[in-house]
């Protein structure tokens, strides 16, 4: 009897106890009746979004005094940790709005992408898009890796010590890839920083540098079926990079649905291939080459051609 009851109580004590401590996610030693919210321990993400409306003074547009560039930001929101930073730059008459879908899967994959748009080519642009103003946007790319890593040193922010400054990538669609690949490889405006570049559906426009194409990873993308892009253009510019490089041809693939929201039968391709490529060339993840040449290579979707090493 005396064995039992002197079980009992001490495990009653420890009922109590345990019951007396905050369960995991409680609050962080603070008593404020709240529970702290749920973090998640690995992708996929919970994804939080946040619009800033960056102007840079230092520069001018046609018709403004600056460079508007309000940028909408899609993050890891319910993780810890600092990421790596992809900035995404939209075609002649697009708009940041029109790629939620990629940008909402590569930041559920754990990467903060910022998408800015820009002040003269977005659809919203006053008096109507232009492309005119193209050779100015490399330079409005570096400006926002700039100010959204500001804003990540900044106390209080939603992004505070959420990037990994030293992993940052860009990717561009149709006049954004001239944008992206002038800030990667062209002297007018090269960005140092930039560790790994994606180009889907769109051309090499001549810039006021030079273009030197280092042995930066480069993702391309092109629908055969493209409207607007000459089926040579992927080819060509795939010739003129350095490994790593891949070319992932999208056999029915036309300008737009592939990339933007819409419904397409390659967007589960295009999602898989360029999160994997980020994985690989940008994160530094475990995931191997082989599982990104896996995810690109679909029958009857895409065809692969490839220098991974």
């Amino acid at each position: 009897m005396f064995v039992f009851t002197t079980v009992w109580k001490v495990v009653s004590v420890a009922v109590l106890v345990l019951l007396a401590v905050p369960a995991c996610g409680g609050s962080n030693g603070e008593d404020d009746g709240k529970a702290a919210p749920l973090r998640d321990p690995q992708p996929p993400f919970r994804v939080s979004t946040v619009t800033e409306d960056l102007v840079d003074a230092s520069r001018s547009a046609e018709g403004l005094e600056n460079r508007p560039l309000a940028t909408t930001i899609s993050y890891p929101g319910a993780a810890e940790g600092r990421f790596p930073l992809i900035v995404l730059a939209h075609g002649f008459m697009d708009h940041p709005r029109d790629f939620s879908g990629l940008a909402t899967a590569w930041a559920e994959a754990g990467y903060v992408v910022a998408a800015p748009a820009f002040p003269l080519s977005n659809t919203d642009a006053p008096g109507g898009p232009s492309p005119a103003d193209f050779p100015n946007q490399p330079g409005d790319v570096s400006f926002v890796i700039d100010e959204v890593v500001r804003l990540s040193q900044q106390d209080g922010h939603p992004l505070e010590d959420r990037i990994d400054s030293d992993r940052v990538g860009v990717a561009g669609h149709g006049l954004g890839v001239t944008t992206v690949l002038g800030a990667t490889f062209n002297s007018c405006c090269h960005d140092d920083r930039i560790d790994a570049v994606i180009a889907m559906s769109g051309i090499l426009i001549d810039l006021p540098g030079s273009y030197d194409f280092s042995a930066t990873p480069m993702l391309m993308l092109y629908g055969a079926a493209d409207e607007f892009i000459p089926p040579t253009t992927g080819p060509e510019i795939y010739a003129r990079a350095r490994p790593p490089k891949l070319l992932v041809t999208i056999t029915n693939g036309t300008h737009y649905p592939p990339y933007l929201d819409e419904p397409d039968p390659a967007d589960d391709t295009v999602i898989a291939a360029t999160t994997d490529f980020w994985n690989v060339y940008l994160s530094g993840s475990s995931r191997s080459t082989d599982d990104l040449l896996d995810h690109a290579t679909v029958d009857g979707i895409t065809v692969l051609e490839h220098e991974t090493s």
